[in-house]
Order: C-alpha cells, then structure tokens, then sequence
C-alpha cells in the first residue's frame, strides 16, 4: 500500500508540474510580458499570504483522523472553522496590501482571484489530508491531475476567445473550485462517516 500510494502520488504531481510548464508558457505566449508579470506578481504575492492560510492544518488533520476515524466528522469540523477563519484574516490582509499598493485595477483583480483560488485550494488540501489519513492517496492523485487538466484546457479556451490577465486569473479559481467540489464528492461517496 505504501509503495502504491508513493507512486501514485508521485505520479500525480510529475504530471501536475508537466501541465504546469505547459500552461504557463501558453499563459506568457499570449498575454506577453506585461501580461504575464502580472499573473507572475499575483501567483507570488498570493503565494506570500497562503502560508497563513494552511498554518499546518492539513498535517494536523491527517494526523488526527488517522488517530481515530470515528472522530473524522467532529476534527474535520473543527478544523474547517479554523480555516474560514484563517483564511478571512488572510484575504483582509492581501485586499489591505492592493490597497495600500495602488495597484491597477486589473493588477488588482487578478490578486484577488488568485487569492480566492488559494483559498479554495486550502480547503481541498484539508480534504486531501482525509484521503492521507485513510491510506487513499488516488483520490488525492485524481484530485491534483484535475486541477492541472481543467487549468490547462481553460487556457486554450481563453486563448481562443482572447481573455485578458482577469480572465486568465480567473482560470485558477475555476479549477480550484472544481477540485474542491471533486473532494467533497469523493469524500461524501467514499466515506460518508466523515460527514455524519
């Protein structure tokens, strides 16, 4: 099972960071250099804050649910507060930064999309950190070759249909969500006990 897991996970981010070189280049190819910095400042800027947004949280929820299982649902509650706090504080905090920055608008936009995506994602990894305390790291592996399949096919969508930097920002939240939504089912229909 260890073995399987490994190499399953292993997999799944190889082919994670294989599309992300691909749509990133794609990304920078069309919006071009200015374009591009500002997915670039928004992706680092973001990347900054989202420390705060996990705090830990997803090793200390595959640590405690893997303890005791029949208390999945109480530490998976608990520990969902603490990350809608978390990451509220932190959100405040990055829209204070942009505020105080004088960026432009469109800089601007795109910061907050990303920082929504980071959120989101915060939430899957919690999700992910379930499927690790129950030794089911495909659904994990599922999970993460979503996210970089739904990002890169919108961005040959959004080349198509000649997005802008907001458009293209917007295409991390989409998959973000997506994924989440992908977790949430996957926990709900493999293990319903966590919900209960």
């Amino acid at each position: 099972r260890i073995a399987r897991n490994s190499f399953m996970i292993i997999s799944a981010q190889a082919f994670g960071q294989a599309m992300a070189f691909f749509y990133f280049m794609y990304i920078a190819r069309h919006l071009g250099a200015e374009g591009f910095g500002v997915i670039s400042f928004a992706l680092a800027l973001v990347a900054i804050f989202a420390i705060f947004m996990d705090f830990g949280l997803p090793l200390l929820t595959a640590r405690e649910v893997a303890r005791d299982n029949g208390l999945a649902s109480k530490h998976l509650a608990n520990l969902s507060a603490m990350r809608i706090f978390l990451c509220s504080v932190t959100f405040a905090f990055i829209v204070l930064t942009v505020a105080w920055s004088g960026y432009k608008a469109d800089t601007g936009k795109a910061v907050y999309l990303v920082a929504l995506s980071a959120a989101f994602g915060s939430f899957c990894n919690m999700l992910y950190s379930v499927f690790q305390a129950y030794e089911r790291l495909e659904y994990q592996s599922a999970g993460l070759l979503l996210n970089g399949a739904l990002t890169l096919s919108g961005v040959f969508i959004a080349i198509e249909f000649d997005f802008g930097v907001v458009g293209f920002a917007s295409l991390f939240l989409f998959a973000s969500v997506a994924s989440l939504l992908y977790a949430v089912l996957a926990l709900k229909l493999r293990f319903p006990e966590v919900f209960s």
